[in-house]
């Protein structure tokens, strides 16, 4: 699926080529959220994590972002805990019968 991907740099940090993507994706998938290192707007950042039914299943993101006046690429996973935390409960909101 990736292959067919047009992929086009918005910023200087944007993956735009297909070996740094399936890294990246690689990487994601093993630490459990995503990174956005001004990848998509200069100056900002951002972390998201999958909000997933019982069987593991994708169905979303939950994310934050801000300005890197404010926050650095190393300092953003210090909130990993609280949004994984958030996106269970959402996962068991949502898909609770």
């Amino acid at each position: 699926m990736v292959e067919s991907l047009h992929l086009e740099s918005v910023t200087t940090n944007t993956v735009n080529s297909l070996e740094p993507l399936l890294e990246e994706l690689s990487l994601v998938q093993k630490q459990g959220f995503a990174l956005d290192n001004e990848e998509f707007y200069d100056g900002m950042i951002a972390i998201a994590v999958p909000v997933l039914d019982p069987k593991g299943h994708y169905h979303g993101a939950l994310a934050m972002h801000g300005p890197t006046v404010r926050l650095d690429i190393s300092s953003i996973k210090d909130y990993y805990s609280d949004l994984r935390s958030a996106a269970d409960q959402l996962s068991e909101l949502i898909f609770s019968v």
